[in-house]
């Protein structure tokens, strides 16, 4: 009799199930973002993400398959981490502020306003989220908030009254991240199964600036030429960004920041036109020193506090354009053109008489 109540108890605890799955499906919703994602003016990116239901019950919605550990917006409060969002509960001023930290309208800062629990965002009206019901009384969903992956791999939103069905929009949620957007991972999981996709989110690490991007912008120019001078010229504490190279042909570091280095990146490293590498006096980076390099020296001639690309061939010693920067440009006055290259008698003679010339120049700033 009792072998026979347990077969039955099974039996019907199994319809059940079966009738549960049936009616509610194993694809509670989908998560997907708002808008496309936006750079701020601080360099992170705005990812704003929706989780919409389909009339079934939810127990977590979880993005995955990034580095959540670099989340700017964390708050850290127990375990829960991320509070940036919103939801039909704090929609109609529930209690639970802790759970929260609200976007204001001005889109910048985060605040509670003055009535109790209304926390604003800038993506929906209050009366899009919606509740699930129980017992004729609204069930709210999604009350906690966000908690990453042990691994820092995701985050998970878990659920309040995990059994009552949902449909509609029913989380709002905002991530600050500093990598820009690629594919990453959504699921939504229920007592049966879940739904699962991709969106866009966090992608990975970007890869590091080639040697001489001192500013992080991947490409090798001028603006690289004039950081790695000031660090050499203001005899600046050591800083491994700047050692590239330890003896001036090949990368590599000697515990010194030095005119070795300086004299890999203009020669090796720096980008032209014509590819990889120049010589000192190429002002516009074109691979050749010719007269619009000496144009460029002679317009500037005699002025202070001037760059590489205004005609500075020794930023790392000085700020000055003046005879010691023609003398160099004149050193190497045909690099890059072979047929150009004068003999000594016609260097100097270009030195002289571009000296004579930049005497006579009037200086413009």
């Amino acid at each position: 009799m009792n072998m026979k109540r347990t077969f039955l108890t099974g039996l019907i605890a199994t319809m059940l199930a079966v009738a549960g799955s049936a009616a509610w499906g194993v694809g509670p919703g989908v998560i997907q973002l708002y808008q496309y994602p936006t750079q701020l003016p601080d360099d992170n990116w705005e990812y704003i993400y929706d989780v919409i239901g389909d009339d079934t019950p939810v127990v977590h919605a979880d993005i995955s398959g990034f580095d959540a550990a670099l989340i700017v917006n964390q708050f850290t409060a127990g375990p829960r981490t991320l509070f940036q969002k919103w939801d039909w509960l704090a929609a109609n001023n529930w209690s639970q502020s802790d759970q929260y930290g609200s976007y204001s309208t001005d889109g910048v800062n985060w605040t509670l306003p003055s009535q109790p629990w209304a926390i604003e965002n800038t993506w929906h009206t209050p009366g899009e989220y919606q509740a699930g019901w129980f017992l004729g009384n609204p069930a709210p969903k999604f009350v906690y908030g966000g908690m990453l992956y042990s691994d820092d791999q995701g985050v998970e939103f878990p659920a309040m009254y995990q059994g009552v069905p949902v449909s509609g929009l029913m989380l709002t949620f905002r991530i600050v991240h500093p990598y820009a957007p690629d594919e990453i991972d959504w699921s939504i999981h229920n007592f049966y199964g879940g739904s699962s996709g991709t969106v866009l989110g966090p992608g990975p690490a970007p890869p590091e600036p080639p040697p001489g991007s001192f500013d992080g912008d991947y490409d090798v120019d001028d603006i690289d030429i004039d950081m790695l001078c000031d660090f050499i010229r203001n005899s600046m504490p050591y800083d491994l960004l700047y050692d590239i190279s330890g003896d001036g042909v090949t990368g590599g570091t000697d515990g010194f920041v030095d005119t070795l280095d300086l004299d890999y990146l203009i020669r090796f490293l720096v980008e032209t036109s014509l590819g990889k590498g120049t010589e000192y006096g190429d002002f516009n980076l074109d691979g050749v020193i010719d007269t619009t390099d000496l144009t460029r020296l002679a317009t500037n001639y005699g002025a202070d506090d001037w760059k590489w690309d205004d005609g500075n061939a020794n930023r790392h010693l000085d700020t000055d354009i003046d005879n010691t920067d023609l003398t160099i440009l004149a050193t190497y006055y045909g690099f890059g053109e072979p047929d150009l290259v004068p003999e000594p008698m016609t260097l100097s003679i270009l030195a002289l008489g571009a000296a004579g010339l930049l005497r006579r120049r009037p200086v413009h700033r």
